[in-house]
């Protein structure tokens, strides 16, 4: 199933990551509270196929604060269900890439 999901550094990564590149998916801490909560993290979701990246617009006077890149993945209804865990978090891709 085809997914976007929201990243939290504002566009810096997307440029490096094309359809077809595999990431991980990477839950910060909670959005709502500073410090880690209960400490526990949600599982990475690991080896994620990228399908689209869309970067957010230059931002301009009148948009106010910057949109945040989606990056749509390919998931399992497994890792659906994982990224719901996700969702009062702030969410990180980690992409290996070589020269």
């Amino acid at each position: 199933m085809a997914v976007a999901v929201r990243l939290a550094d504002g566009g810096a990564g997307a440029q490096f990551m094309r359809p077809g590149d595999r990431i991980d998916l990477i839950a910060g801490a909670p959005t709502d509270t500073p410090s880690p909560g209960n400490g526990r993290t949600p599982v990475p979701i690991v080896d994620v196929g990228v399908l689209a990246v869309r970067s957010p617009p230059p931002i301009s006077a009148e948009a106010g604060a910057a949109a945040a890149t989606e990056v749509v993945v390919a998931l399992s209804r497994r890792q659906i269900t994982q990224l719901a865990g996700f969702s009062d978090r702030t969410v990180f891709a980690a992409l290996d890439k070589y020269p």
